[in-house]
């Protein structure tokens, strides 16, 4: 073999693999969310958020990736794509500041203006309380007050001393009632996150029907970017409940799911 051919078969192979290891740098999660950020400071907001969707087809499903790309869509005046990013964000990171603030800047500049039906006192509580700690978090409560109580209870059955079997017998009941709290919060939690389901209305504007089907009654219009509760869905129809509690069916394909 030729000397010289060897050694460009050889360059040849090395610039093959620079560029390999290159191109997957260049593909990399952390490369493509800070070269997002660089196109979003430098006002590239289309770009940006192409590189964010590209961070979520790859299963990189990151509050920040989705808060990112909510600020993307809202800096294009795509108001329903950046409210369901902001929601998306919000379920992954009930208590962010950040995201909450977003979310509630976006709302305001929908059309739709749905008072929303008086919640009690304790779910206003709850759903405060809900955002300090994720469904893992309030599980891991759950788990150490399960073993405090029976420290404590392991403490009131085995000693000797009336003091420390009355005091073993009060925290043990105490962190008992503080780990049902935590279930609860924790099923509630659950289901805000997995079990009930939310969605954005994508068109500039739909009727709400009075059952599934085009030739059905109007009951109301909704307009981009209007958030609804999914209760139902059947041939291609979603049966859904807006805040003021009115509920009805529209169009499967002009809502997007959280």
């Amino acid at each position: 073999m030729n000397p010289k051919h060897s050694l460009i078969g050889r360059l040849f192979i090395l610039v093959a693999f620079l560029l390999n290891i290159f191109t997957a740098y260049a593909n990399s999660p952390d490369s493509l969310f800070n070269h997002g950020n660089e196109l979003f400071q430098q006002q590239h907001y289309a770009e940006a958020a192409g590189l964010f969707e590209k961070l979520i087809e790859q299963e990189y499903r990151l509050p920040e990736v989705y808060y990112n790309l909510g600020n993307c869509y809202f800096k294009n005046d795509k108001l329903a794509l950046a409210i369901l990013n902001f929601e998306r964000a919000r379920k992954l990171a009930p208590g962010d500041e950040d995201i909450a603030f977003n979310l509630r800047l976006s709302q305001l500049k929908t059309v739709d203006n749905i008072e929303a039906l008086p919640l009690p006192f304790y779910k206003r509580w709850a759903n405060r309380l809900n955002g300090f700690f994720s469904v893992d978090g309030w599980s891991a409560l759950l788990l150490l007050c399960v073993w405090i109580t029976f420290g404590w209870l392991g403490v009131f059955l085995l000693s000797t001393s009336v003091v420390r079997r009355k005091g073993g017998l009060i925290l043990s009941f105490a962190f008992l009632v503080l780990g049902l709290f935590c279930w609860w919060m924790s099923s509630k939690s659950y289901r805000l996150n997995f079990t009930d389901r939310r969605g954005v209305v994508l068109p500039a504007s739909i009727y709400v029907k009075s059952a599934p089907g085009e030739n059905n009654t109007d009951l109301l219009m909704l307009h981009e970017g209007a958030g609804l509760d999914i209760l139902d869905e059947y041939d291609g129809w979603m049966k859904i409940r807006i805040s003021n509690g009115s509920e009805g069916w529209i169009n499967a394909g002009a809502v997007a799911v959280v």
